[in-house]
């Protein structure tokens, strides 16, 4: 298997600063009043970073835009709101890094399936059956 794009130690720090530009756009357009469509931005942030970087620091960037979410949106000025929908927004960031971690696993697995096919296809010669050419003479 083949490994991330970008290493964790870039990861986060791009994670996060996509998930407070996101949270800060939410806030600026009215996502106060409709947190399903901050939650649904901030899932895109993770999943994509899901996509481009390792496990950990999709982790990190889906805690950090649970606490934006929480804090921002949900809450104000940066105070927590501890509610139920809270703890649902947790949970829907926490399944779709781990979904999208899955995901992006399996595809990096079979890029990484097929290159090796492709390479053994390539530096393997042809089976003698396949070779052309006019045929060795016959054994006395």
């Amino acid at each position: 298997m083949s490994s991330p794009p970008v290493d964790g130690a870039t990861g986060i720090p791009v994670g996060a600063l996509a998930a407070v530009a996101v949270t800060i756009g939410a806030v600026a357009t009215g996502g106060t009043g409709h947190p399903a469509r901050s939650l649904f931005a901030l899932c895109v942030v993770v999943a994509t970073l899901a996509g481009l970087t390792t496990v950990p620091a999709t982790l990190g960037t889906a805690a950090v835009a649970w606490g934006l979410h929480a804090g921002f949106v949900l809450g104000r000025s940066g105070d927590l709101a501890l509610t139920l929908q809270a703890a649902d927004a947790a949970a829907v960031l926490l399944g779709t890094a781990l979904a999208g971690c899955a995901l992006a696993a399996a595809v990096r697995l079979v890029a990484g399936m097929a290159a090796r096919l492709t390479r053994t296809a390539v530096l393997a010669p042809p089976p003698a059956a396949a070779r052309t050419g006019p045929a060795p003479p016959p054994s006395p």
